[in-house]
């Protein structure tokens, strides 16, 4: 990997700090010492650790002298710093060698990610047998880009995780998924704490989609803005304690939910709130391996949620359950708010095997990723 010129780099970062640690480093390049660059580097992130592009330049110097897993860390230091650089190899007019660090930068990553997962995979199947988990094979090599997924319906396309051979069924019934009966017995509970919530001027509702560069285009009308407002009870794995003190009924209800359990990402339960006019453009969830579930709690005339080709609204106290992998959207066209309580649980197409094989591979990327971050950044950086 063929570091760029300190002039290439900084044009994305005009952080005077960095440029100036870029153009030490790139002093020693130009004089053949490429050693002392690499220690240079090093000592100057120990002491200003978030400095992206200085990031980028240390991986790549120890890419070249075959320190892969080293060279992981800081790429994926410099992107969790910077997120807008994953996207230079896509971006018109972008520095060329700027573009092609970044995306050696990617394949490096990939590579340490697809050892990492077929590791596990391995483990797995030297108990469960390889045909119990043949369908995680082919879900490893699709996510990192080894297969081109063949989706089973024109209308799914997650973005993250695809599990081939599952059903593509887009819509399941409620008597289709364990524990939603005795969910929809408490709706009158759960609804009255919702309730109490939305009366308390205290209680802030936060945009469920934050305004920053990662937002996908079919999400930029609602970026930052209160449209579509959340009250989340877990949020990227981890319960909110404060929230969860507010509403002790809900969260009893959930838990004896089968929801997935996935370091950093699950489970996601939060109140959704919808204001009049308000709709959710088509757009696609990460994974076919989950099924979004929603009980109604409050809802008007004029509400609806599409999956695939099919539209079904919401009845009060009743759930309603989808696989977000397909192109879906809601609206509120109503005159005033509707809100639901949205949780996750596992696609029961999947085998018991499947999801403990699942849960291990998601685990196993935060396992690296946040000693990573906490090393550098802090506990609070990271």
């Amino acid at each position: 990997m063929i570091v760029s010129t300190a002039g290439n780099m900084t044009a994305a970062t005009p952080d005077a700090h960095q440029n100036n640690t870029l153009r030490e480093a790139q002093d020693l390049l130009a004089a053949g010492r490429q050693d002392a660059a690499t220690e240079f580097l090093q000592a100057a992130l120990t002491k200003q650790p978030r400095q992206a592009i200085a990031h980028l330049w240390l991986g790549a110097l120890l890419s070249q002298q075959g320190q892969s897993l080293m060279a992981a860390e800081h790429f994926h230091l410099c992107f969790s710093l910077n997120p807008e650089l994953e996207k230079l190899p896509s971006t018109a007019n972008a520095p060329a060698q700027m573009a092609k660090s970044v995306r050696q930068a990617l394949t490096v990553l990939r590579r340490h990610f697809v050892r990492l997962h077929l590791q596990i995979l391995s483990d797995q199947e030297a108990t469960a047998g390889k045909e119990a988990l043949q369908r995680i094979r082919g879900c490893i090599d699709i996510q990192h880009g080894r297969k081109k997924p063949v989706f089973a319906d024109d209308m799914q396309r997650p973005e993250a995780v695809y599990v081939p051979g599952i059903p593509p069924q887009p819509w399941f019934e409620r008597d289709e998924i364990d524990g939603i009966g005795e969910l929809e017995k408490v709706a009158i509970s759960i609804r009255e704490e919702l309730l109490a919530l939305l009366a308390d001027s205290d209680v802030k509702f936060s945009p469920y989609v934050n305004d920053g560069p990662r937002v996908p285009a079919a999400m930029q009308n609602l970026a930052g803005k209160t449209d579509w407002n959340s009250y989340h009870l877990y949020k990227d794995g981890e319960p909110q304690e404060e929230h969860c003190r507010r509403c002790p009924e809900t969260v009893a209800a959930v838990d004896r939910m089968q929801m997935p359990i996935c370091k950093g990402n699950a489970p996601e339960v939060f109140f959704s709130v919808l204001k009049p006019g308000a709709h959710i453009r088509p757009h696609y969830g990460v994974a076919n391996t989950k099924l979004a579930v929603h009980l109604a709690l409050i809802v008007p005339d004029d509400c609806s949620l599409r999956c695939g080709p099919e539209t079904r609204g919401w009845s009060e106290g009743q759930c309603i359950i989808f696989d977000d992998s397909f192109e879906h959207e809601a609206w509120n066209r109503s005159d005033s708010l509707r809100a639901v309580l949205i949780l996750e649980t596992w696609n029961p197409h999947l085998s018991e095997t499947e999801k403990t094989a699942l849960t291990l591979l998601c685990n196993a990327i935060s396992d690296w990723e946040q000693p990573v971050l906490e090393k550098w950044l802090g506990p609070a950086g990271a």
